[in-house]
């Protein structure tokens, strides 16, 4: 299936957070998987997305208690809102996508600041998650000041510090998308150079943070 040129373009640009899991749990080993070929729905492969979705639902199923199983499978039903060709079938995924990821964040607590999947700290990435739908779903959808009010609070979780490098890399790049948007180009050189210091070197995500610093005129990384 082609994807079409939705507001969800930029959405590529959104999570592809590739962890190394840590346990070697088959539920462990069952999410990396799924969540892999979900990082190739947000690069656009519609069909991607659509072979994610089962995969999320069933693990919602089983654990009904983990945000973050929640949260990626109302992303992936944004995505179906991105590729979906019918106007009211994408309103249906775009409205139910979103109100899991309400859910997820909701579902948030204290306990969820120690608990880690694949490596990485269950809340953060949750909020990563929720940002970055919030940021690439349509205007009218009116998330804009949902993503800035959630990424300000992200910032302010103690487990913030504790997340892996390329989920505070990604954070600190929705952190700049937000400023861009703003036309605040000093604070989005900031989150840039955040960006960069969180997990530097030569990497996807790394080389995306110097492309936007030569654009903007800031060469000194």
């Amino acid at each position: 299936m082609k994807t079409k040129n939705h507001p969800f373009r930029h959405l590529c640009l959104s999570l592809m957070v590739v962890l190394t899991p840590l346990g070697t749990s088959a539920e462990t080993a069952n999410f990396a998987s799924i969540q892999a070929v979900f990082e190739q729905g947000l690069r656009g492969d519609a069909e991607a997305a659509e072979t994610a979705y089962p995969g999320l639902q069933k693990l919602v199923k089983d654990h009904p208690d983990n945000p973050l199983f929640l949260a990626y499978l109302g992303a992936d039903e944004t995505l179906f809102a991105r590729d979906g060709w019918v106007p009211w079938t994408r309103i249906k995924f775009l409205d139910s996508g979103l109100d899991k990821v309400d859910k997820a964040l909701a579902m948030l607590g204290p306990e969820h600041d120690e608990q880690y999947e694949r490596g990485s700290v269950i809340s953060i990435e949750t909020r990563l998650v929720a940002l970055t739908t919030f940021l690439n779903v349509p205007p009218f959808s009116n998330r804009l000041q949902d993503a800035k009010d959630l990424f300000a609070e992200t910032l302010e979780q103690p487990a913030f510090h504790n997340a892996a490098p390329e989920v505070r890399q990604r954070i600190y790049l929705q952190g700049a998308e937000i400023a861009k948007r703003d036309d605040d180009e000093a604070l989005e050189k900031k989150y840039l150079k955040l960006a960069l210091d969180a997990r530097p070197g030569q990497s996807h995500y790394a080389n995306i943070v110097r492309a936007r610093l030569a654009v903007i005129g800031d060469m000194s990384q």
